[in-house]
């Protein structure tokens, strides 16, 4: 290597000149990254620590929180195997036969009243001599049967009873002859024979102190009883008690 230099002066010179030029590049690209290294970090003293690696947080959820606490219903429900009233029959209503006066009437009608005994008349408007009586007790009368009872409690509460009485003008036969004993306690109160002509008969009954009111009816004039047909509609009309 010298034995060549010496025989090529030329060569060795340019060589020498192309090491000094890579190793001032060399010290160039080696300061360059000093500065650049304080410049980020600082120097000396004032270098900064190197900074710790910040953990990335697991990804949150988007969905509803969902609470460590339950709350029980308020209500329980309703057991698929409690019982159902009867169809039309209003749980509220007081157990008929009781005869108790409706709450907060002290002058009721008659029709008011659930029967003690034997309700064979139904309650509900009527025609009584071409005129519509809306509180009313009626009993339907055939051929077959010739005799019937209901009997209300009064419990001795009322003075006396208004109403109107007599043959409805539904009754098939005008010839039928039906007869009305009212009774209060075992005595008789009041007595009518009616047929379809007599139309609506008024009366004012004195029920003072009676405790049991009873209707008794008969049918005097019966024909055969083949078949039970019906003959007449016996109306107890818009009977209003009215109280002492």
């Amino acid at each position: 290597m010298w034995t060549w230099m010496k025989g090529n002066t030329a060569a060795a010179t340019a060589l020498g000149v192309i090491l000094t030029a890579l190793t001032g590049v060399i010290g160039v690209l080696a300061l360059g990254r000093d500065i650049a290294d304080c410049t980020l970090n600082g120097c000396g003293e004032n270098k900064r620590p190197p900074t710790a690696a910040v953990a990335t947080p697991p990804p949150t959820s988007n969905g509803p929180a969902i609470s460590e606490t339950s709350s029980a219903p308020t209500t329980a429900p309703s057991s698929p195997d409690a019982p159902e009233p009867p169809e039309g029959e209003n749980v509220d209503d007081p157990p008929p036969g009781t005869g108790e006066t409706p709450p907060g009437n002290e002058s009721p009608y008659l029709a008011d009243l659930e029967a003690v005994t034997s309700n064979s008349f139904k309650k509900g408007p009527v025609g009584l001599a071409d005129k519509t009586l809306l509180h009313s007790l009626t009993r339907n009368i055939n051929n077959c049967t010739t005799d019937g009872t209901a009997s209300y409690a009064l419990g001795g509460r009322y003075a006396k009873m208004t109403g109107q009485f007599g043959l409805s003008d539904r009754t098939p036969r005008a010839d039928a002859r039906i007869a009305l004993e009212i009774q209060g306690d075992g005595k008789a109160l009041k007595s009518f024979e009616f047929t379809l002509n007599d139309g609506a008969v008024p009366a004012t009954i004195d029920v003072q102190d009676v405790s049991r009111l009873e209707l008794h009816w008969t049918y005097v004039n019966p024909q055969l009883c083949v078949s039970a047909r019906p003959v007449a509609q016996l109306v107890i009309g818009d009977a209003k008690l009215a109280a002492k």
